[in-house]
């Protein structure tokens, strides 16, 4: 993960996930402590969210090792939904399966919006599914913390991907340092993981963070259409990458056009 690095793990005789947040070059230990409290404070937000079909279950947090705190989830093994767009057979993914996904992510990005949470780094990285092959949405209310903004500049540091792995996902309008994150830039991450169910690639692959910046921002480029994509997916997410952010549906929009 861009923000630390993730485990299997073994709790309550069961595996999970495990995604340590380094806190070593941090400076003192009252930083450290205040790291620490603060962490606890944001988890909360993870705890309340504890249980939704469409978000990964949040099983506790983990801080006996004073080099890292870290955050336990279930485990889901089918991994993330980039990884089987990069594995899957050309017609393993059915039209069928495609509307699921879209719509199990428009449902689990809802339920964040309607308590109060923004995701802040949606991608298909962070949406995992479960045996059944349905989506699940992580890491939702880590990128909110600012405690752990802290902690994830240390990690990237220490080898971590860094924003880079986001670049791709950012709203034109998150680009600037000037403007607050709203609902409405986690709605344009949602059209780019749109693209990707139905392209299959990577968006903007071969760009890099400056290159995107200048072409998403200044020239209000998108990537190519998806021959495949239905036309009223198509519109939708047209909608949803608009440059203007109120044309961009909120998520209760989304999923009653699915």
């Amino acid at each position: 993960g861009g923000q630390g690095s993730v485990h299997k793990a073994e709790f309550g005789g069961e595996t999970v996930c495990l995604k340590k947040f380094l806190l070593v070059g941090v400076g003192a230990q009252s930083a450290r402590d205040k790291i620490v409290s603060n962490f606890k404070k944001e988890v909360g937000i993870m705890d309340k969210l504890r249980k939704h079909p469409r978000t990964v279950d949040f099983v506790g947090i983990c801080t006996t090792d004073a080099s890292f705190l870290g955050i336990v989830t279930q485990y889901l093994p089918n991994g993330s939904l980039r990884g089987v767009l990069d594995d899957a057979r050309g017609d393993a993914i059915t039209p069928k399966t495609q509307i699921i996904w879209a719509k199990d992510i428009a449902i689990g990005m809802a339920y964040l919006h309607k308590e109060g949470v923004l995701h802040r780094d949606l991608k298909s990285q962070n949406v995992l599914l479960t045996h059944e092959w349905r989506c699940k949405i992580t890491d939702f209310g880590i990128s909110k913390s600012e405690a752990l903004k802290t902690i994830a500049t240390t990690s990237t540091m220490h080898g971590g991907a860094g924003i880079s792995g986001t670049f791709p996902f950012t709203a034109p309008e998150a680009f600037s340092s000037r403007t607050r994150f709203t609902a409405k830039c986690d709605v344009y991450s949602y059209a780019i993981v749109l693209w990707e169910i139905w392209d299959r690639g990577k968006p903007w692959d071969g760009l890099d963070p400056m290159q995107i910046m200048h072409a998403v921002g200044m020239d209000q480029a998108r990537p190519k259409v998806p021959d495949l994509m239905p036309v009223e997916v198509r519109a939708l997410m047209c909608r949803a990458w608009s440059h203007d952010t109120a044309a961009r549906p909120d998520f209760e929009d989304i999923v009653t056009q699915l």
